[in-house]
């Protein structure tokens, strides 16, 4: 029963006076009123809601309510609840195949609290132990935790949660969705280039983690402007263990120009299967709008951050070094025949 206030409402007699419309699927359903108590400054109403089903998936829904009298109407926005059983997002949504991490909470809503939980992941029963319910929790929202097996197979996985005991077909059971991927199947590292100039020899050093030591790799590039693709072979590729990672040098093609470039590194598996991890690199050329510095005796020295690569390449008001270290760019005079000058603007 829904109780309602109206304040400077004309005093009315008997409920009879009054009518209150919901919307249901587009018409208005006229709802019971009974009168409470009516003055010239308040008027409290007592109104049965009826009943109006919610969208599936959705978890409420609003609508405007009329309240009628002999010669003046109101209206105001009801919330409706959903209270079949639903599930929110878990975190995390993603499980390794290897299994064994812990998805450390999801919300169940409307879901038979308190109770003894049963969770299916897919067709496997999970211990009692297993998943949990978690303070706070009540009847509008329960937080459940659960470990994930191991040994997975790569898949969408339909998660049921349900009482223990509950006959089928459980019409109390909350269902959601966990997608399974290979965790041992080699990824891109952190830091992922983004840039790079065209007149050094590779790209920019890309991070593999999990690339076994007998893993055939190769490349390609694709220009994103003009489709043109260019295939490098494994030959052309350098190749060092940094700990855990593996760093991949890819050997430029003769003539490639500045633009952006799909780049792929393709780590074939089998004879059969080619993992492709694909990266985006903006190739550009520092003499276009910088300055280039070669690091002999008559050019510029940096003296305050010294580097002792040969080459430091400037774009606009920064320059980098083929380590990618990033150093603010300097222009300076020559010396002159008395040593003197070597002066930074």
């Amino acid at each position: 029963m829904l109780v309602v206030e109206l304040f400077r409402f004309p005093k009315v007699s008997s409920a009879q006076e009054l009518s209150a419309h919901f919307p249901v699927d587009g018409a208005p359903v006229l709802a019971q009123v009974a009168l409470g108590y009516s003055s010239e400054d308040k008027t409290t109403l007592q109104i049965a809601a009826p009943a109006v089903g919610t969208s599936t998936g959705a978890a409420q829904r609003i609508v405007d309510v009329n309240i009628g009298g002999q010669s003046v109407s109101v209206s105001f926005k009801y919330q409706y609840l959903r209270t079949d059983p639903f599930a929110g997002v878990p975190h995390p949504s993603l499980a390794p195949a290897s299994g064994g991490i812990t998805v450390y909470y999801v919300t169940l809503h409307y879901f038979a609290f308190p109770s003894e939980i049963q969770v299916l992941f897919g067709a496997v029963e999970l211990a009692r132990d297993a998943a949990r319910i978690h303070h706070p929790s009540n009847i509008r929202a329960s937080r459940l935790s659960f470990d994930v097996p191991t040994d997975l197979i790569v898949r969408n996985v339909d998660v049921s949660v349900q009482p223990r005991g509950c006959t089928d077909p459980c019409t109390q059971a909350v269902v959601f969705n966990l997608m399974v991927y290979d965790d041992a199947l080699p990824i891109l590292a952190q830091p992922i280039p983004s840039s790079g100039p065209i007149t050094d020899r590779y790209l920019p050093m890309v991070l593999v983690d999990k690339l076994r030591s007998d893993s055939v790799v190769s490349s390609r590039l694709v220009s994103i402007s003009t489709g043109v693709e260019l295939l490098i072979p494994s030959s052309n590729i350098t190749r060092e263990a940094r700990g855990a990672l593996t760093a991949l040098w890819i050997r430029m093609p003769s003539g490639l120009v500045k633009g952006t470039f799909l780049t792929s590194v393709m780590i074939h598996i089998t004879d059969q299967e080619t993992l492709r991890l694909d990266l985006t690199v903006a190739m550009f050329n520092p003499n276009d709008n910088g300055v280039y510095y070669a690091n002999r005796a008559h050019y510029c020295h940096h003296h305050t951050r010294k580097t002792h690569t040969s080459l430091v390449f400037c774009d606009n008001s920064l320059c980098a070094v083929s380590s990618w270290t990033i150093y603010f760019c300097v222009q300076c005079k020559r010396r002159d025949r008395a040593g003197r000058g070597d002066k930074c603007r």
